[in-house]
C-alpha cells in the first residue's frame, strides 16, 4: 500500500506510523495478552478488533509505563508514546479505514469493516496564527547570522502572505506565477485537492522571489525545499524573533485566511485563494474572527458602562 500510494512524503509517515503502530498491536496481544495464535488480516477483521486496536491507540502511553521491556524492542526511549489528543485518535484510525477500503477496491478482500466503524470527523481547536504585528517582527528581523534561520523565515512568510502549503511552495514553478492586468499573480492547483487556487503577489512576497531569483533551477521558485530542513527548525525560527506561540509551518495559511477575513474580503474569495473544496472548510476561519469581534465589543461594551455608570435616561 505504502509503494503504491501516490501522496507527499508526510502522508505516507503517517501510513507509515500506522504500520508500526499495528505491529506493536499484535505483538502486545501475543506478548503480553498471551494469546499466540493472535493476528490481524483483512479478510477476517472485524468490528470488535477495530474498537479493540482503537483502545490500544488510546492507551498505548499507559501500556508503555507498565510493559517497559515489551516496548524497548519497539519504541526507542526518546520516542516514548504520548497521550493522544481525539483528533489525533480519529486520524489514525481513518487513515486505517482508508486502507481497509483501499484493500476491497483492488480485490484483496471482500470484507467492509470499515462501512460498519465509519470514518469519524475530527474536531479541531481554534488554529494557532500571527497577528499583523508578529508578522511583521518576523520579517524585520536579522536573521543574517544564522542564513538557515533567515531562509526559513522568507519560506514561512512568503506562505503568509500567499496562503500556500509548504508542499505547494516547493512546487511552484515560474510558468505558475503569470501577468493579470500588469499585476503578478499566481496561478495553479492546490497539490493535496487539485483544486485551482489564484493569488495575487503583492510587495513583499514579490521581493522574496526577487531575492531567491539567482538560485532558481528547472523553473522552480525555491529550488531544493526540504520539509524536514526547513519546518523542523521553524520553532527556533519562531523564538528567536521573540515569539512564543506554538507555530507550525501550516500556521502560515490560517493566518493569511484568519486576517483576510477580519479585514473584510469576503469568504467565498478567501477559499478560492485557499483551493478550498467546501466553503465549510473556511468556515472555520471566520468563526474564529467571530470569535474576536465578539471580544472586542464586549470590551467595547465594558469601557461604554463604564463611561456612563451613572448616566441614566431621562
Amino acid at each position: 500500500y505504502i509503494g503504491r500510494h501516490e501522496g507527499t512524503r508526510q502522508t505516507k509517515g503517517q501510513i507509515e506510523n500506522l504500520y508500526r503502530k499495528l505491529t506493536r498491536y499484535v505483538a502486545y496481544n501475543r506478548e503480553i495478552m498471551e494469546n499466540k495464535e493472535f493476528n490481524l488480516f483483512v479478510e477476517t477483521i472485524s468490528l470488535e478488533d477495530m474498537n479493540d486496536f482503537r483502545g490500544y491507540v488510546v492507551n498505548e502511553h499507559l501500556l508503555y509505563l507498565e510493559h517497559p521491556d515489551f516496548y524497548k524492542d519497539y519504541i526507542p526511549a526518546q520516542y516514548k508514546p504520548k497521550e493522544k489528543s481525539s483528533t489525533t485518535i480519529i486520524n489514525t484510525m481513518n487513515l486505517f479505514c482508508v486502507f481497509l477500503h483501499w484493500c476491497k477496491k483492488m480485490g484483496y478482500t471482500s470484507n467492509e469493516v470499515f462501512l460498519q466503524y465509519g470514518c469519524k470527523v475530527p474536531v479541531y481547536g481554534v488554529p494557532f496564527y500571527l497577528s499583523i504585528e508578529e508578522r511583521n517582527i518576523l520579517y524585520e528581523a536579522d536573521l543574517s547570522s544564522t542564513p538557515l534561520l533567515e531562509v526559513i523565515r522568507d519560506i514561512f512568510v512568503f506562505a503568509s502572505f500567499t496562503a500556500l502549503s509548504f508542499v505547494d511552495v516547493k512546487g511552484l514553478t515560474t510558468d505558475d506565477i503569470v501577468e493579470v492586468n500588469g499585476e503578478k499573480w499566481i496561478l495553479s492547483k492546490r497539490h493535496k485537492t487539485k483544486v485551482p487556487f489564484q493569488v495575487k503577489l503583492l510587495d513583499i512576497p514579490l521581493q522574496i522571489i526577487k531575492r531567491y531569483e539567482e538560485f532558481q533551477t528547472d523553473k522552480s521558485v525555491f529550488p531544493n525545499l526540504n520539509y524536514w530542513s526547513i519546518c523542523k527548525p521553524l520553532k527556533k525560527m519562531i523564538k528567536e524573533c521573540g515569539i512564543t506561540k506554538d507555530i507550525s509551518f501550516h500556521c502560515a495559511r490560517h493566518g493569511f485566511a484568519t486576517l483576510a477575513l477580519s479585514k473584510g474580503m469576503p469568504i467565498e474569495s478567501v477559499s478560492r485563494v485557499l483551493g478550498h473544496t467546501n466553503i465549510v472548510t473556511t468556515q472555520l476561519y471566520a468563526k474564529i474572527t467571530t470569535q474576536k469581534i465578539d471580544h472586542d465589543l464586549t470590551m467595547f461594551g465594558d469601557k461604554l458602562n463604564q463611561s456612563f455608570g451613572n448616566t441614566t435616561m431621562a
